[in-house]
């Protein structure tokens, strides 16, 4: 079930995929979810997600 997104516009924001990625599992984490999995496609891969 998705349950957030967002849009990648880089020259507009400055945010990296990797970035919006942190943003959301942050969010999530405030909003109080208890997500045991989280899916997310290999263009979101880093060391630091």
């Amino acid at each position: 079930i998705p349950i957030d997104f967002r849009v990648y516009d880089r020259p507009r924001d400055g945010k990296t995929k990797n970035d919006l990625c942190r943003e959301i599992i942050l969010s999530l984490v405030e909003r109080g979810f208890n997500i045991r999995y989280i899916c997310f496609d290999s263009w979101y891969s880093s060391k630091e997600t």
